[in-house]
Parts: C-alpha cells; structure tokens; sequence
C-alpha cells in the first residue's frame, strides 16, 4: 500500500480516538480512579515543581517527565492551565498510540519480511495488523485515560523494534524509559538481553564444527528443544575439555548482552536503595510468587488470540498428545493444582473494587473454581477479520460501559463507571 493510503489510515484512527476522547471528556470531565494521583503529579511537574511527589504513586515519574516534555511548548503558548488540563494530559496518551501504530506496524514487517514475499501483500498485511493491535481492548481502553499503559507499551515495543535491527543502544534505553513508566517492564528488557544472549550462543553452535557436520545431513532446522539439547551437550563435552572456549562463549554473551546489563544493574541499584520495587504506597503492592498469573496470561492469550490459536486440527492434536502422554499430563496437572493452591494470592482491589471487570471474572468463575501476538504469522484474511471483530466487540462494550452505564456507591456524590 502506498503511503497516501497508510496517511488515510493513520488520519482515520486519530478522527475516531478523537471522537471516542470527546465523548469520555464530555460525561467524566474531572479525574477518574488514578487519574487523580496521575493528573495531580503532572501538574506540579508542568507549574516546575520536580520536587513534589505523591506518596499515593507506585511508579516511576517517566509518565510526567515525558508529558511535561511533550506539553512544554502548548505550556507556552497556551498557559499551563490549558495545556495541562485533564483534557490536555488525556491527548498524550492519544500521542503514544499513534506512535505505537507506526512502531507494530514496523515490527511486524521487520519480523516477517521475506525476499519472496509479494510487497503489496505484505504491505497491506502489516498495515491491517499494525490497526488491529491498535485496538487490542486493554490497550485501547487506556488510550483515553491519563494512565501509564499507553507509554509503557510504546517505549516496550519500540525496545523490541530496535532490538530487531540490531541497535542494542538504543533498545536498552527504550527499556530504560519503559522502566520509567512501569518498574516491571525490567522483565521485558530481561527477555531483550535472552534474546541477544540466545543470538550468539546459536551463532556459536552454526560455527562449531560439530554442529555444522551434522547441519548438513539435517533437513530441517532445529527446534528450540533440539538447540537447547545440542548446546548442552557441547556444555558438558568440549567446554569440559576446553573451559576457554566456555569463557570465550561467555565473553560474546556480555558484549553482545552489555547495554541491557547495564539497565539491569541500575535498575538493581534502584532497588536496592530504595529497599523495594514499588516507589510510594507499598501497603498494597508487595512482590510475591504467584505463579497462577501464568494460567491466567494463558487465559487471556486465548481469549485474545483465538482465531489463530483454537481451530479443530489443534484441538484434535493436541487431545491426541494428552492421552498418548498420560504420564506427562498428569504430572502437568498435579503441579498447576500445587501451584494454584498454594500460590494463589487474592489482591484487596480484585474482590472490594466492583468497578473493574476483573473482579467480575474472578467473582464468577476463578473464585468459584477453588480445585505476543506479532510474532504470529499471517495465516489468511478470515483469522484477521475475526481477531479484528473480537476487538472491536469488546472496545465498543467496554467504552460504552464507562460512558453509558454508571453507578452509584451509596452516599457517594460521584458517579463510578466500569473500567478494566
């Protein structure tokens, strides 16, 4: 597609967040939820008062450092009471949406781009998955809100971008901004270094002559699990025999590795000085092993990602796979049931707030049960059409929950609306 097409593209999309910010402005002028610790910290960050902070806050200030450097020259054109009204600090997030469009949509291209691929095609393809994860519904929800979302997921994707051009750089300071908008972010500049450290440990494995004698008799390239065999047993064969060359290996795997090392340790000096994560309020934010949020990311990931991911050949094979490995299963079994028992923590917020859908979802069906998407190739236009239908029916939902259905808490004057 041409780039007038992907103008008119990008045109549309800020039309209809304009409108949808519009109609949020017109029946919730005033700050909702942690938009009033947000939208209060930014304004002492916009009157100059870096000195400020509320203690209400858990995160970083990266959200109103940026927004103060986004605002700056309405601040002086327009006053600061103009540029930083709730209105104004909600269009910031409106910004890093439109920056997130552009940066998915060169992901995607980055990623599956391949010289025999039909470029209009794959244009065309990038384009309506690039808009389709624009609207991915907590995503979307957010962008018309004064949260820290919006910004988080921008400076995490443009990470990965410049990640997969090989500007570790720049990835590792994007990561050091995402950081800035949400301490567990670290995670995914972890992810970032694994990538890199997995990068050179195969680039190793081509150029050792073992695995290349028997690369050739191979027809296929190998699996993660058949790499991660292979390297084990270079691990506890030669290495054994010649250490230097583990040290070698070791060596490339922190050059390559040095700027998100960097992050990391900063981010450990952090912690360590400030005796925690969580900058602000701890009372409710207390680091913990709970290991069932993997079943509920899985959850959430089929949700989400069913049209790629629940088809009947899957299902089949993967029912097939349960009863012919029984042994395998129950053991899978057993261990998620330890887990979830035993690591199971219910936050406060989940069953006393009845404005988020979460305490929905566990109040009907996880508290009565006691016992990335870019990396998905294109299969056909039908799995992106229904992916697309998915999102849209939950965005028009959930927006026309907030603006059209709120509620009343007892002899609060302030009306509640339904949020994620």
């Amino acid at each position: 597609m041409g780039h007038a097409a992907e103008i008119s593209v990008f045109v549309s999309i800020l039309i209809v967040n304009l409108i949808v910010m519009y109609c949020i402005n017109q029946v919730q002028q005033s700050p909702y939820m942690d938009e009033i610790f947000h939208i209060r910290q930014a304004k002492h960050y916009c009157h100059g008062n870096f000195t400020v902070w509320d203690p209400m806050i858990t995160t970083l200030p990266g959200l109103y450092l940026v927004t103060v450097g986004i605002l700056k020259p309405f601040i002086l054109l327009l006053g600061v009471d103009t540029a930083c009204s709730v209105a104004g600090l909600r269009l910031v997030n409106i910004l890093f949406q439109a920056g997130t469009f552009y940066v998915l949509r060169a992901i995607y291209k980055t990623i599956h781009s391949t010289p025999q691929a039909d470029n209009k095609e794959a244009d065309k393809v990038a384009l309506v998955t690039a808009i389709t994860l624009t609207f991915f519904p907590l995503l979307h929800f957010f962008t018309f809100l004064y949260y820290t979302d919006p910004g988080s997921t921008f400076f995490v994707l443009l990470m990965y971008l410049f990640h997969l051009h090989g500007n570790k750089t720049l990835a590792a300071f994007m990561g050091g901004m995402s950081i800035l908008f949400r301490q567990t972010n670290i995670v995914w500049v972890i992810f970032m270094a694994g990538l890199s450290a997995a990068d050179v440990i195969q680039d190793w494995m081509n150029n050792h002559a073992h695995v290349k004698k028997k690369d050739k008799t191979q027809q296929a390239p190998l699996t993660d699990g058949q790499t991660f065999q292979s390297f084990l047993k270079l691990l506890f064969g030669d290495f054994k025999h010649a250490p230097q060359k583990l040290l070698r290996l070791i060596g490339c795997v922190i050059v390559q590795c040095l700027y998100y090392i960097i992050i990391m340790v900063l981010f450990g000096l952090f912690v360590h000085l400030n005796k925690g994560i969580v900058v602000g309020d701890r009372s409710q934010h207390e680091a913990c092993l709970n290991f069932p949020q993997i079943f509920y990311f899985v959850s959430f990931t089929v949700l989400f990602l069913g049209p790629y991911m629940i088809r009947p050949g899957r299902i089949i094979n993967f029912i097939l796979f349960s009863v012919n490995h029984l042994t395998l299963t129950a053991g899978f079994l057993a261990i998620s049931y330890a887990l979830v028992n035993k690591y199971t923590y219910v936050h406060l917020y989940l069953i006393s707030d009845n404005r988020h859908y979460t305490f929905y979802v566990w109040s009907k069906i996880y508290e009565r049960l006691p016992q990335i998407r870019l990396n998905v190739r294109f299969v056909s236009w039908k799995e992106l059409a229904l992916e697309v239908l998915i999102y849209f029916t939950v965005n028009v939902f959930t927006i026309y929950m907030f603006i059209a259905k709120p509620f009343k808490w007892g002899d609060n004057v302030d009306l509640q609306r339904f949020m994620w």
